[in-house]
């Protein structure tokens, strides 16, 4: 009798680690966040289509009443406007991948963009910047948010982004790199 509840009671345990360590790879997760590049909100066809008509009728006055203005643009970028500081292509490693890495710099701060982003998830993927392919000298960006679509992490303030050129996806859970990208 003892023996069939310990055999029980650690088959009920191997299963439960099982699926903690495999299940991951069921949950996908698809994340679309505002890039820091776009400026501002753009109205677009489909918007006026969903806009009612009193809203609409505004928007249409204050266009023209817009139109005769004269803009004048400089060659210089403010300060706070964004901007690209470097990107690089997704490389596999453990696993495949695609995307690509964009670090962004607005106002002294840095932000690391996935766009068209994919990979696998696995148990306990982090985001990490390295100097290295391992887990030697890095600053974790946070847990992987999703493993589809375009994500912004942000990068801790005083972080030496020259030293640390490499964007790492990496699951602590069994010390291996999913995959990384390398700005040059």
């Amino acid at each position: 009798m003892n023996k069939k509840v310990l055999l029980s009671v650690g088959i009920i345990v191997v299963l439960g680690i099982a699926y903690y360590l495999i299940s991951p790879f069921w949950n996908n997760k698809e994340l679309n966040e505002e890039s820091p590049l776009t400026v501002g909100s753009q109205v677009v066809k489909d918007d006026l289509d969903n806009m009612s008509p009193e809203t609409k009728e505004r928007f249409e006055q204050e266009t023209l009443a817009m139109k005769d203005k004269v803009m004048v643009m400089s060659d210089s970028v403010p300060s706070n406007q964004a901007k690209i500081v470097a990107s690089a292509e997704f490389k596999p490693r453990a696993h495949a991948v695609s995307g690509k890495a964009i670090l962004i710099e607005q106002n002294g701060k840095h932000v690391v963009r996935f766009e068209n982003f994919e990979t696998i998830n696995g148990p306990d993927v982090d985001v990490y910047l390295s100097s290295e392919l391992g887990d030697a000298d890095y600053v974790s960006l946070g847990d992987l948010k999703a493993t589809q679509g375009n994500v912004n992490y942000t990068v801790p303030e005083g972080t030496d982004i020259s030293k640390y050129n490499k964007v790492l996806i990496w699951c602590k859970a069994f010390s291996v790199l999913f995959s990384y990208a390398e700005f040059k």
